[in-house]
């Protein structure tokens, strides 16, 4: 993730109305990339703000086991609930929505 703060809505939301509403937000591009993380998430994994691949960071949590993101997992569970764990702190367990949001540019 670029240090420099990037401009861009979701669904009509800034990163500012996005923040205050959802503080554990995360956005990710179609190359499975985090783009933008909420304050919360920073705090309680400050290692988040050191990587772009999400990958690296987080983990879909499937009944006893640990599952990969990839595109045809989180296409699956799109406006369901989904939990997601944290790879650098045990027992962590963020339950939260993936929505689809699809930028001009990656049309």
């Amino acid at each position: 993730m670029s240090s420099s703060r990037q401009t861009f809505s979701f669904t009509g939301l800034s990163v500012e109305q996005l923040e205050s509403l959802f503080p554990f937000y995360f956005i990710i591009n179609y190359k499975m990339e985090l783009i933008s993380i909420g304050n919360a998430l920073k705090k309680i994994s400050p290692y988040l703000k050191t990587i772009t691949n999400i990958h690296k960071a987080l983990y879909i949590k499937k009944e006893d086991h640990q599952h990969e993101f990839d595109l045809q997992e989180i296409e699956k569970k799109i406006n369901q609930p989904i939990q997601f764990g944290l790879y650098n702190i045990d027992d962590v367990v963020l339950t939260g929505q993936i929505t689809n949001h699809q930028d001009a540019s990656e049309k």
